[in-house]
């Protein structure tokens, strides 16, 4: 696999945030060689990505399927902490991911909370990118796993790749560069003007929205109707009963 194409390092030279964008062929967990930098005193703004995982990890303490190498694309990268802000971060991952994919041609929307997915016309979905974000007392890691070419392996039941929507090839850096570029924006939009936009952004992205759901929050579930994505990024579930809950973690099932 080459190296970042020139336009993409140009981030890394500009006045952006991202000061150094590293690439691996194959890496245990670029959350984990994020994670590390930080911790190593490295200031926020690195990139890692990789080819291939053989230790990602998802929400929820699940592992991130390995693809054989460039089949897919595993970026992860460190940000400051955003004090009140932390817990959208996720969702600006979200968004710019699907920024990313739009400008590619997919016509991708998000799963609450930021699972890139594009909807079937049987009704169902399938999954595009999973994205992982982890806070240490140095700041935080954002890291995405996004199916980039599938074609020709085997099929992994409810997800898909881009070239597989789009059926032609894709260019995994011009993905990541799109990627980093409206991660920058969404985040400097969030911390000058606050979450509304943002917010704003991604209702109008969310798939989940209007749509019967199973929310599981700790060990119960709440069953009803997503209605509404709170400022602070919680999932309002109206239930039968008329009542309004608001999910801000867990797992959520969209019903048929």
């Amino acid at each position: 696999m080459p190296a970042p194409t020139p336009s993409l390092q140009r981030l890394a030279d500009g006045p952006a945030r991202w000061h150094t964008i590293e690439h691996h062929e194959q890496v245990g967990s670029t959350n984990d060689l994020a994670l590390a930098s930080l911790r190593a005193g490295t200031p926020p703004g690195h990139v890692i990505s990789a080819d291939r995982q053989t230790a990602g990890r998802g929400r929820r303490g699940r592992s991130w399927q390995d693809r054989p190498a460039g089949a897919s694309l595993a970026t992860s990268v460190t940000l400051p902490s955003l004090a009140d802000h932390n817990a959208l971060v996720p969702l600006v991952a979200g968004v710019a991911v699907v920024d990313a994919l739009r400008r590619a041609g997919v016509l991708a929307g998000l799963k609450w909370p930021n699972d890139a997915v594009v909807e079937l016309s049987d009704g169902g979905r399938a999954k595009l990118a999973g994205i992982l974000a982890e806070a240490v007392p140095e700041g935080i890691v954002v890291g995405v796993g996004l199916n980039v070419d599938l074609r020709g392996q085997e099929p992994v039941e409810g997800a898909t790749s881009a070239a597989e929507v789009l059926g032609a090839d894709v260019d995994r850096w011009e993905l990541l560069q799109e990627y980093l570029g409206a991660l920058e924006s969404w985040l400097g939009d969030l911390v000058t003007d606050g979450p509304l936009r943002l917010v704003a952004a991604y209702r109008g992205l969310c798939t989940t929205l209007g749509r019967d759901v199973i929310a599981t929050v700790g060990d119960g579930e709440v069953v009803g109707r997503a209605v509404e994505v709170a400022p602070d990024g919680a999932l309002v579930v109206r239930t039968g009963a008329g009542a309004r809950v608001a999910v801000s973690s867990g797992e959520v099932v969209h019903l048929r």
